[in-house]
């Protein structure tokens, strides 16, 4: 029993996540408590990210609406065009809102497309969202092999549905919730009303 504990534990700790662990620290805040409402949240973020990328050893700072083991929101349902779907089920996808400089910060690698860029933030303060980077396990569980740049995607069920959410990357699968589990399907879209805070301290 010690023994395939022991090998657990390694297995784990050898484990590639997604994105690089060493030094980096996630902490998680609670703006409401302190009388934030939630319209001031992109303000309040963009502060903090910039008062902690100034710290000595602080290599990185961004913001995101959920991080590793604190879970992922999961969404119903996804609309692909020309896409029909047994069931409702196969439609869900996790999300995930992430300031700027987010997988710079973390580690993740952008494989195709590109980042989100500074006027991607621009629709987070109304709610709206136009572009999203989605993981490989995205792509491949609803586009298939093709080039998904480019491609849009919608919500809801056909033939009710906009499909004006362009993306416009695609980054490597990381583990949040399970640390056993395989990447899920999951949609990133640009937002600074993040109340978690990922810090990348300078290494050795």
């Amino acid at each position: 029993t010690a023994a395939l504990f022991l090998q657990t534990v390694d297995n784990l700790r050898t484990r590639d996540f997604g994105f690089a662990a060493d030094t980096l620290l996630q902490v998680r805040t609670n703006p409401e408590a302190s009388g934030y409402a939630r319209e001031q949240l992109p303000t309040l973020a963009s502060r903090v990210v910039e008062r902690l990328g100034a710290t000595p050893g602080v290599r990185g700072v961004s913001v995101a609406q959920s991080g590793f083991a604190t879970g992922t929101p999961r969404t119903c349902c996804i609309a692909i065009p020309g896409r029909v779907f047994d069931s409702d089920r196969e439609r869900q996808v996790w999300t995930m809102g992430v300031g700027p400089g987010y997988f710079a910060t973390v580690g993740q690698r952008v494989r195709i497309g590109r980042d989100f860029a500074s006027q991607d933030f621009g629709d987070d303060r109304s709610g709206r969202m136009t572009v999203v980077i989605v993981n490989e396990a995205f792509a491949r569980q609803f586009l298939g092999a093709g080039n998904p740049i480019g491609e849009h995607v919608g919500w809801g069920n056909p033939p009710k549905v906009r499909y004006d959410i362009e993306i416009v990357g695609v980054v490597n699968d990381a583990v949040y919730d399970d640390v056993r589990a395989v990447g899920k399907p999951l949609m990133y879209f640009p937002s600074e009303a993040g109340d978690l805070y990922v810090v990348r301290a300078q290494g050795k």
